[in-house]
């Protein structure tokens, strides 16, 4: 199946299953479209730092918590929803708390690959103009930004499928999905520029729509509209990395049958 078939597919099947979409994404989009706001941020700041309100800043930091394991539990639900059409239990904290436990576990591991890539970056460009003792501009910087990326990204591509594994509780490795996925590297690879770089884009130019938007609450409905589409487009990354997940257990499958025949 070609990298365009199956971002097409899974824009055909999100869109089937819309309603079921917007039930799971409804309240990571409105948490996104309100306290992504600069004024909400700003405001949340004070409380922590300059208020001494203990309750207050409790309250906040429970808030903040339960959001991380919800975007993590929203990701599992979209997997689980693609490979086993699983519609039950959406927002329950204990039922899926292992496989949304392993699933940040693993996805942690995978963000310390991305900080490292980070820190190379950030000393390459210091590196060179140090060594040649001339400073090669903001284009190169935006060059080695780019090289980077795609580092950032190929990265990804070695060790994505085991996202999809956790979340439906396949025991695995990093390992064994690096040895095991070389076939589907470019796919995931392609699927993730392809995605990613156009909601870049997006959220830039709508950062600054909501920046200059006022009043406050105009900003937020703005926000919340603007945050739908990045909600939408992680659902499509993690759809397409579902799909993809399926057609390797396929062929791996297909493999098994041959090597016993």
């Amino acid at each position: 199946m070609k990298t365009k078939d199956i971002i097409l597919s899974q824009v055909k099947y999100l869109n089937k299953n819309i309603k079921t979409l917007f039930f799971i994404s409804f309240p990571l989009i409105i948490f996104l479209g309100i306290f992504n706001h600069e004024e909400t941020s700003e405001f949340i700041e004070v409380k922590f730092l300059e208020e001494e309100n203990y309750l207050t800043s409790i309250f906040y930091l429970i808030i903040v918590l339960y959001f991380a394991y919800y975007f993590l539990r929203y990701v599992v639900n979209i997997h689980r929803l693609v490979i086993l059409n699983d519609k039950e239990s959406y927002f329950s904290f204990m039922k899926k708390f292992k496989v949304t436990f392993f699933y940040g576990f693993y996805l942690s591991i995978l963000a310390i690959g991305f900080t490292i890539i980070i820190f190379f970056w950030s000393l390459t460009g210091p590196l060179i103009a140090e060594l040649i003792s001339f400073d090669l501009g903001p284009l190169f910087g935006i060059f080695l930004m780019i090289v980077y990326l795609f580092i950032a990204i190929f990265f990804f591509s070695c060790f994505a499928l085991i996202l999809p594994q956790v979340a439906v509780g396949e025991k695995t490795s990093l390992i064994k999905v690096f040895k095991t996925s070389k076939m589907m590297r470019k796919k995931i690879f392609l699927i993730t520029l392809l995605i990613y770089v156009p909601l870049l884009i997006y959220s830039i130019l709508t950062s600054g729509i909501v920046m200059f938007t006022s009043p406050y609450y105009a900003a937020i409905i703005l926000n919340i509209i603007f945050t739908s589409v990045y909600a939408y487009g992680l659902a499509l990354h993690v759809s397409c990395l579902s799909k993809i997940y399926l057609l390797w257990k396929e062929e791996e499958n297909s493999e098994t049958v041959v090597n016993n025949i």
